[in-house]
């Protein structure tokens, strides 16, 4: 099955809704440069292309745990690091899955009208370093559907 993989390294960033300014709509700094960090990524990985058809978006981010989470050790996890065994801090889940949105623009994915199923899910990262955002669109057989399961 045709499929990418597309890691982001560094914290996740979720897509910011767009603001109406005084000049009408724009995107904050932030969110254009982390816009043009999944496609550095998307280059980074061979610049695959899915063809047009239906497909599946899986994104999954691996936040970085708050400094209070931890002892001073660096490596325990504190009581307040064991109260919150998954990341249920803001950003919503759903805007990290917005962030398809700039690979439809590279090119990288057809228009996300072709996505049938789209997952996303945060989980803490193992280390602070491994924070990253991934990204895994598969193509879908136009006959079969969206598969059950993982």
């Amino acid at each position: 099955t045709p499929r990418l993989e597309i890691v982001v390294p560094g914290p996740p960033m979720a897509q910011a809704r767009v603001r109406s300014g005084r000049f009408g709509h724009h995107k904050t700094p932030a969110q254009e440069a982390y816009e043009r960090d999944i496609i550095l990524a998307w280059r980074k990985a061979g610049a695959p292309v899915l063809d047009r058809g239906p497909y599946l978006a899986r994104v999954i981010a691996y936040m970085r745990r708050p400094p209070s989470h931890y002892l001073s050790d660096g490596v325990s996890l504190s009581a307040a690091g064991r109260r919150f065994p998954q990341p249920t801090l803001k950003p919503d889940v759903d805007n990290f899955l917005k962030q398809v949105d700039a690979l439809v623009a590279c090119g990288a994915v057809p228009d996300d009208a072709y996505m049938l199923e789209a997952r996303a899910r945060k989980v803490w990262s193992p280390t602070p370093a491994q924070a990253c955002l991934v990204f895994t669109i598969v193509t879908l057989n136009p006959t079969e559907g969206a598969p059950d399961g993982d």
